[in-house]
């Protein structure tokens, strides 16, 4: 009985990465884990060729959704590895994924125009880079 929780716990865990965030609303007054995010060190020390954001599968039948791939190679600026949060108008920063200092991930069909990633040290905490997705591309019918 208790593996079985066990499994079940963590699978619920691991399922908690992809969740779709709610269709993004007007954009409040900064919430307390935004300022918090505010207060990390930034060093943006990752060039526009180390961490990169392509979008697929774009859906604008509604409000304009894709699916996201991010690339990175932090090198030794995260030797201990990588935190990638994410959040868009209307919904917190979460946690999105971890990984190593090189690697690329993709979202479900959730990304939102105003979606932000930011990428931090996994153990400083330091913030490497943040890439926004302003816009996504509709065809006009």
């Amino acid at each position: 009985m208790k593996r079985v929780l066990m499994l079940a716990a963590l699978l619920g865990l691991a399922g908690c990465s992809q969740e779709v965030p709610n269709v993004p609303a007007p954009a409040p007054a900064p919430a307390a884990s935004t300022a918090a995010a505010a207060a990390a060190p930034v060093t943006d020390a990752l060039p526009a060729d180390k961490v990169s954001v392509a979008l697929s599968d774009v859906d604008c039948s509604g409000t304009p959704v894709a699916v996201a791939t991010m690339g990175w190679d932090a090198g030794a600026l995260a030797a201990g590895g990588v935190s990638v949060f994410v959040e868009s108008p209307g919904n917190p920063r979460k946690l999105w994924v971890e990984a190593g200092q090189k690697d690329t991930a993709t979202t479900g069909k959730w990304v939102f125009e105003g979606t932000q990633f930011t990428l931090q040290d996994r153990v400083s905490g330091a913030v490497l880079a943040r890439r926004a997705v302003a816009k996504i591309p509709c065809q006009k019918q």
